[in-house]
């Protein structure tokens, strides 16, 4: 079963590319976001984070290495929510 992707309209059409391209393969993407005045690490596609930080340098740590473990890809957004890096593990 593929999963749709939608588009928003903060997201270029690179950054919607490489998204699709990753879910295609199946790749289980992890995104570093901002939420509520701390910062995320969230697998592509889940509601839940997997861990909440306070600082974006300690989440970006830690996604780095649940990337590295599932050699997936590390998206680094900024706060307005926009990728501002990518990683592929």
């Amino acid at each position: 079963m593929r999963k749709k992707v939608l588009a928003r309209k903060n997201l270029n059409n690179e950054q919607i590319k490489s998204y699709s391209r990753a879910v295609e393969k199946g790749m289980s993407s992890q995104h570093v976001v901002p939420a509520n005045g701390n910062w995320v690490v969230k697998r592509a596609g889940s509601v839940r984070a997997s861990k909440v930080f306070d600082t974006q340098k300690e989440a970006v740590s830690y996604g780095q290495k649940v990337a590295r473990n599932k050699r997936s890809e590390l998206f680094v957004h900024s706060l307005s929510g926009r990728i501002k890096s990518r990683q592929a593990y």
